[in-house]
């Protein structure tokens, strides 16, 4: 649902529900949170777009006195015909990168080999938990660097589309976008 018909590009308004969702959002005693870098948040993806803002964040007053640092930011569409929001602290701690297991990895070559080389190496740990505990750790370590060096162009590759997808989901909020951004936009996201 919008609230406002500024949350929509068209004239196409349902009044009524418009009016029940404030309505709403007042009894609750919700507030909007303010979203920054787009006005739009959910395309039917068309040529000649029908644009709204039907994804938000409501808080109460109590929620946002306890919150007074987070922001509400836009991502890239490049996944949904929505864009999806992200609710962070302001100025949230550096936080070391966590290992993270890709389910594709295992059909690709030396995988195994890489698992099984870094398992098999010698422990001088006697206790069992403690034994377990190094293996693991080498593992996700050979594994990530395995990974760095096979998969890092795909990462770049995929944030840059994404960051492309987020640049033209922004200049169509202003402006149709011409045939080649259109398309270019179309391509990265089915990619």
């Amino acid at each position: 649902l919008i609230v406002d018909a500024a949350d929509k590009n068209n004239s196409m308004l349902n009044k009524r529900m418009m009016g029940r969702f404030r309505r709403l959002l007042n009894d609750l005693e919700l507030k909007e949170s303010c979203l920054i870098g787009r006005r739009y948040t959910w395309s039917n993806e068309r040529r000649q777009p029908t644009l709204e803002k039907i994804d938000r964040w409501f808080s109460t007053s109590d929620w946002d006195a306890g919150h007074p640092d987070y922001l509400l930011q836009a991502m890239s569409s490049s996944i949904s015909d929505h864009c999806p929001l992200l609710l962070a602290a302001a100025a949230a701690p550096r936080r070391r990168a966590r290992f993270r297991f890709e389910s594709f990895w295992p059909r690709h070559p030396h995988f195994h080999e890489t698992v099984d080389r870094a398992w098999n190496r010698p422990t001088t740990q006697r206790r069992a938990f403690a034994r377990l505990t190094t293996k693991m750790t080498r593992v996700a370590k050979d594994l990530k660097i395995w990974s760095k060096s096979l998969f890092s162009d795909a990462r770049l590759q995929l944030h840059l589309a994404s960051e492309i997808v987020l640049r033209l989901d922004i200049a169509q909020e202003s402006r149709p976008l011409s045939d080649d951004e259109f398309h270019l936009r179309k391509a990265l996201k089915l990619r």
